[in-house]
């Protein structure tokens, strides 16, 4: 199924609650990580770059047409929530970005243990 998304279709795919995530959210975050996995030398990424993965038209399901505004507030909305961070290096004309997902992780499984009492694993 190759369905084409492009970013007019965010009101009908972005959830309400402040727990989940978007599927434009979700495109953003999967690049970073399979980005990391897959070229660790090009990563952290650019939002030129950044936007070409999520903009990829082989091994993505659905396809998705996202301008790059709309990548820079998907970023603002994932780093307020700390998904993401901003990457700033010594030398380098332009931000890059990060996925947080391991740290992220690390605190709701901890967060799950102190509520529930019972160790997770």
């Amino acid at each position: 199924m190759n369905a084409e998304l492009n970013t007019d279709d965010t009101a009908e795919n972005n959830p309400r609650d402040g727990d989940l995530l978007d599927i434009f959210e979700i495109r953003v975050l999967a690049v970073l990580a399979e980005k990391e996995a897959l070229t660790p030398d090009n990563y952290p990424l650019s939002l030129n770059t950044l936007v070409n993965g999520c903009n990829q038209l082989s091994s993505r399901d659905p396809v998705m047409s996202i301008s790059e505004s709309t990548v820079q507030d998907i970023l603002q909305r994932l780093m307020q929530r700390k998904f993401v961070a901003e990457v700033r290096q010594a030398g380098a004309r332009v931000s890059k970005y990060e996925h947080r997902l391991r740290m992220v992780c690390q605190t709701a499984c901890k967060t799950f243990q102190i509520r529930g009492g019972n160790s997770v694993q």
